[in-house]
């Protein structure tokens, strides 16, 4: 029955609509345990009057990868199927069926990496998190989020929102004004994480190094109920790093929200949700210490087989990615331009 739903599933493809006539369920399809009200972002609030033109910074750290229990509650709804016992509802099957279909966690979300992938790299490799927050509070591998064009206001239906990696953060001199970088290209004194701190993008994230051309970004983003809302192009690369490794995640359909508060000055929550494609997951293998041939490679990848929950490319009966849901928090900074950064490190040779 569960394979005969996923194939009638795939009309829809990657949408979010319902992928089968939920009364071909066992049971009629509406029981208990088979429906769930979907948790997605805010949509799009009503044109405002006039167009802001307020800028914003903030400074992404804090990642929250080991996440216990709380993976049911971190993400969203990504393929708008209830996937609950006793009847799952998928969109497609894991190329190793060992440990049976993925179950959601509250109001749907899809969070696979939360719930299986992260809980085994830990036990692989050990502590991921809290060498990558170190990192993150010396201003290495943290995600810039800029924010212009913004009326200021619980709501705004188009904002624009650059994503870049930062080369450096520092913070500001006595006078308020921006520190000179060290010229010979070594890193300038940490963050203070207080507000007044400056960043430098990635020359890199930066068409010609020019600050005004991101390479991505999201034009059409919006801000429903304070809470800002990005769709960044499929596979915009994010990186983690750390003592001795680094890691990049590409995610399809991606969707970042974050919670404006503290008058501008802060994003708590900062969510990132998508799909992670196994071929990008292995891809990144070398990087975070799993070596090719070892017999750590050997058993993540099993494990990405057994855990796949979602499809990141054409309708299909196998699923070929992972669904995510991490959490991180925003502070308020200052743009000071572009510099060239550290390379992020690679485990293996």
């Amino acid at each position: 029955m569960r394979t005969a739903l996923a194939v009638l599933g795939l009309a829809c493809g990657l949408t979010a609509c319902r992928a089968f006539d939920e009364s071909l369920l066992d049971g009629g399809g509406a029981d208990a345990g088979s429906s769930c009200m979907p948790r997605t972002p805010p949509e799009r609030p009503m044109p405002v009057p006039t167009p802001g033109d307020m800028e914003l910074l903030f400074a992404l750290r804090d990642v929250r990868l080991e996440q216990g229990g709380d993976w049911r509650a971190i993400g969203y709804d990504l393929d708008g199927l209830c996937s609950v016992d006793p009847s799952p509802q998928v969109e497609c099957h894991p190329p190793d069926e060992m440990n049976g279909l993925a179950t959601d966690g509250t109001d749907g979300i899809d969070n696979a990496a939360g719930d299986n992938v992260f809980p085994f790299t830990l036990v692989l490799l050990g502590d991921l998190e809290a060498p990558v927050r170190q990192d993150e509070e010396m201003g290495r591998g943290v995600i810039l989020l800029r924010l212009r064009g913004y009326n200021g206001e619980p709501d705004d239906d188009r904002v624009n929102v650059a994503i870049a990696m930062a080369a450096f953060g520092s913070p500001a001199l006595p006078s308020g004004d921006p520190p000179e970088l060290p010229p010979d290209g070594s890193a300038p004194p940490p963050p203070a994480w207080d507000g007044t701190d400056y960043w430098w993008g990635e020359t890199a994230a930066f068409l010609g190094g020019d600050i005004e051309m991101p390479l991505v970004d999201d034009s059409s983003a919006y801000v429903s109920g304070s809470t800002l809302v990005v769709h960044p192009p499929d596979r915009s690369p994010l990186v983690f790093t750390a003592a001795g490794f680094s890691f990049e995640l590409k995610l399809a359909g991606a969707v970042i929200t974050a919670q404006i508060t503290d008058g501008g000055t802060r994003l708590s929550p900062v969510t990132v949700a998508g799909r992670w494609r196994l071929l990008d997951i292995r891809e990144t293998f070398p990087s975070f210490g799993l070596c090719p041939s070892s017999v750590n490679a050997g058993r993540m990848s099993r494990l990405l087989d057994q855990s796949a929950d979602v499809r990141a490319g054409a309708p299909g009966a196998t699923c070929d990615a992972i669904s995510v849901g991490i959490e991180l928090t925003g502070y308020g900074g200052r743009m000071a331009g572009v510099a060239a950064g550290p390379a992020p490190p690679v485990a293996c040779p």
